[in-house]
């Protein structure tokens, strides 16, 4: 081989090597959405929801709220809300299996069906039919697989418990016990005071409902945990998710990133001020003027499901190790996540989310990816300004998160013309 062949090789390899590197950092992850042909769906059938009953009681209820999942869900599969990546299933399924091997006892877990919700909130839901739902936000919130699969033990744990019937159970049962059939009948007789006592009598039913739902949660807790410990991961790592389990969005606390997103472009380096409206419906809504009481949640507070698992499991520390494989998924997650948006016209969150990410100085590797996010974000703006259609995708107000950041942004969006776009779109896209 001579001198010269062998240097043209290498330089090929390097090309390659180069290329390759800047499209799995760079390139964009492919995703599509849950079809109607999923098995996710069967599980809805009402007909094998009812066989599978472990009850005999109020198959007639049982059946109507079946019935209205089943179409809840028909309506959340049309609006694309369950994402498929191999992404995703690869990272689920392996832990899946993980739980599954390490809990021979319950054949049953490698069975259950498990999706994802391209929510950002950071919330799972079990269904109780063997199916489980994880949102986006949550698994973005996470820091490692231990985490992750914490969270799954606790979510088929409320399968493997038969929760879900058991609530309804309890809920279609309520107004039938000699107590409360005798409380509805002087309520009823009451004329007087109808009212009131009926407030009174709901207010207490919605306790005693979210008292049952609390209950279920420290099981969850319980036998997730027990669940979790048989796995490779160490019990101290589980207990971690617990922490991170807080529903706030944590995705919209930064604020934006101004003036170092358009420190290379003169015309536009701060925000539009954000508008001012007579009526705003959030005003009122922390304002309960039919009942001074508390309502309890429908979950424990996490301070003290920690402890109880701390003290029933002889946990004395919990160790936070590193995961770099999660974090590298975390990555690819934002990405996705940012895609999605977009491709929902979710365009105030997109360009928000890339923005950040863009002008993030730990995320430089991957400033490609996000300038072109951010050049994408601008041309859908464009094209719904264009077709003044803007109103219908961007809330001047965010109904969802109710993020000053993110209605700051919206803001921005609307008033920006057509002529500015342009320059921005043709900035972001060199």
């Amino acid at each position: 081989m001579s001198l010269y062949s062998g240097l043209k090789k290498n330089k090929l390899l390097t090309l390659f090597l180069v290329l390759f590197s800047a499209f799995t950092t760079y390139g964009q992850i492919s995703f599509d959405y849950l079809s109607t042909s999923d098995k996710f769906n069967d599980r809805f059938l009402v007909e094998n929801r009812l066989e599978n009953l472990k009850t005999t009681k109020y198959k007639k209820e049982f059946r109507k709220i079946y019935k209205q999942q089943a179409l809840h869900l028909e309506q959340k599969v049309k609006d694309s809300t369950y994402i498929a990546s191999s992404l995703l299933t690869d990272m689920i399924a392996t832990l899946q299996q993980e739980i599954s091997k390490s809990n021979p006892t319950f054949r049953n877990i490698s069975d259950i069906q498990i999706r994802v919700n391209t929510s950002n909130r950071v919330n799972a839901r079990c269904f109780g039919n063997g199916c489980i739902e994880l949102n986006l936000g949550l698994m973005e919130r996470l820091n490692s697989r231990a985490e992750l699969c914490f969270v799954l033990c606790h979510e088929i744990s409320h399968y493997l418990e038969n929760h879900s019937e058991k609530q309804l159970v309890y809920r279609f049962g309520y107004n039938r016990t000699p107590g409360n059939k005798k409380k509805i009948e002087e309520i009823k007789s009451d004329k007087v005071h109808q009212l009131e006592n009926t407030k009174d009598y709901v207010f207490k039913r919605s306790n005693d409902f979210n008292s049952w739902s609390r209950k279920y949660e420290f099981q969850a807790d319980s036998l997730g945990m027990a669940l979790f410990q048989k796995t490779s991961f160490k019990q101290t790592e589980g207990i971690q998710a617990l922490a991170k389990l807080d529903h706030e969005a944590f995705q919209w606390k930064t604020p934006m990133p101004w003036k170092a997103l358009f420190s290379e472009y003169t015309q536009k380096e701060t925000p539009v001020k954000k508008k001012k409206f007579l009526f705003q419906l959030s005003h009122f809504e922390s304002i309960d003027s039919t009942n001074t009481q508390k309502l309890i949640g429908t979950h424990p507070e996490l301070d003290q499901r920690i402890d109880r698992l701390k003290k029933e499991f002889s946990i004395s520390e919990t160790h936070k190790l590193p995961d770099h494989e999660y974090q590298k998924f975390k990555d690819q997650l934002r990405q996705l996540a940012i895609q999605v948006a977009l491709d929902q016209k979710k365009i105030h969150i997109a360009f928000y989310r890339s923005a950040i990410a863009y002008t993030n100085p730990d995320l430089q590797h991957q400033k490609t990816f996000y300038k072109k996010m951010i050049a994408k974000s601008l041309e859908s703006v464009y094209s719904l300004k264009k077709t003044h259609t803007i109103g219908s995708y961007i809330p001047y107000e965010d109904a969802v998160f109710n993020s000053e950041n993110l209605n700051k942004v919206a803001a921005f969006l609307h008033e920006l013309q057509l002529s500015e776009l342009e320059n921005m779109i043709k900035h972001f896209n060199n």
